[in-house]
């Protein structure tokens, strides 16, 4: 009898953890199990957490109600699995796989379309537009597959897709005709992705990053911002000059003191990401609800949708010098933390939620143990 290792939360507040530990079924037809050999841990997943309920990221892998966790969910990453075990005619055993993941040793997934690159599977639970969540790349098709750089892409490919997509959609809309860019939480990889490819598009623009005290003289080490501001000393911008927001923090004060400072030169505030996790936050700006049609929601696989029917190839070619320019970046910028084991993986889930992680810190993690065969 084999069983399965893996991690929940409790939906309703994600800084109640449990290990839990389940019998792995056998396979139907069709289907593959996959052996997660490792996945990236960043500010993205917990943006994922923050935002669970309302964009459904805690409906791509439900739980059941196990030893009598109810309400649980599991925690979306993005990793490297092998097949270890297949009743699929096209996809056999020791296949590399990238995807969408819960954290977990081994999951079962039931392809759908299958092509050389990649295949994917339905879930009709969730709207259309998550589809992007839905493909799993394999590694000899994938051309932005590489295993000499397997660790940075888990770290980086999910949350640089959002920085790449988010410079395009501001790009697209003229920048809202601002002067000057603003992104808080300048330390994190979202915010700072975002800020290396606003380098080849920003013309005259200023781009400003809002961090904190601790992590001043890292973002400023960047050297990505033409500007590096402390979250309490806004003063220190212009705000004589129309600025675009992008909030990766999440943080509801900040995003009010924004407003008022800025007053009718804050021409967009565009929320992106929860990097300042507070339980039971509900989401910054919900447009759906606020009467200012400045206060936007930028959700990135709705863009890539719209964005792919309009300029698929033209971004093609745009995403791969791109990848290849951060790549060049992050050797130099981030140092790989690689942790083992659930025990280990819940304590850094919990650093992470509560801020309590170094910004250079890239973390690579298994649910194995370090001496397990992977």
């Amino acid at each position: 009898m084999v069983y399965n290792t893996g991690l929940w939360i409790e939906q309703d507040n994600p800084k109640k953890s449990v290990i839990i530990q389940q019998q792995i079924p056998e396979l139907q037809p069709n289907q593959v199990l996959i052996k997660l050999v490792h996945f990236g841990l960043t500010t993205n997943n917990i943006t994922y957490v923050g935002l669970g309920k309302k964009y459904q990221y805690f409906d791509f892998f439900p739980t059941t109600e196990t030893h009598g966790h109810k309400d649980h969910a599991n925690i979306p990453v993005w990793g490297v699995g092998v097949i270890v075990k297949s009743t699929h005619n096209h996809l056999k055993t020791g296949e590399r796989i990238y995807g969408y993941f819960p954290i977990t040793q081994f999951y079962i997934l039931t392809p759908n379309r299958v092509s050389p690159s990649f295949f994917d599977v339905l879930r009709p639970q969730l709207p259309v537009d998550r589809y992007v969540y839905n493909q799993y790349f394999r590694a000899n098709g994938d051309p932005e597959f590489s295993l000499k750089q397997e660790e940075h892409m888990m770290i980086y490919r999910p949350l640089w897709t959002t920085s790449f997509f988010l410079e395009d959609f501001l790009t697209v809309h003229q920048f809202f005709n601002s002067d000057q860019i603003i992104i808080s939480s300048a330390s994190s990889k979202t915010s700072y992705c975002l800020a290396l490819l606003l380098q080849n598009s920003k013309k005259n623009k200023k781009v400003i990053g809002l961090t904190s005290k601790n992590n001043l003289n890292f973002v400023n080490h960047l050297g990505l911002y033409d500007k590096v501001v402390t979250y309490d000393q806004l003063e220190k911008i212009d705000s004589n000059l129309k600025v675009v927001y992008v909030d990766v923090a999440g943080n509801l004060e900040l995003n009010h003191k924004i407003e008022r400072y800025f007053q009718t030169n804050l021409m967009k505030l565009i929320s992106a990401g929860m990097s300042h996790f507070e339980s039971g936050q509900k989401p910054t700006f919900n447009p759906t609800v606020s009467n200012d049609e400045r206060f936007i929601s930028f959700f990135a696989p709705s863009w890539i949708q719209k964005r792919f029917k309009e300029s698929k190839n033209e971004l093609i070619v745009k995403r791969k010098v791109a990848w290849n320019q951060l790549l060049t970046f992050a050797d130099r910028y981030i140092k790989l933390t690689f942790v083992y084991g659930p025990i280990e993986t819940e304590q850094i889930y919990l650093n992470m939620l509560n801020g309590h992680v170094e910004p250079n810190q890239g973390f690579v993690i298994s649910l194995f143990d370090n001496n397990a065969k992977l």
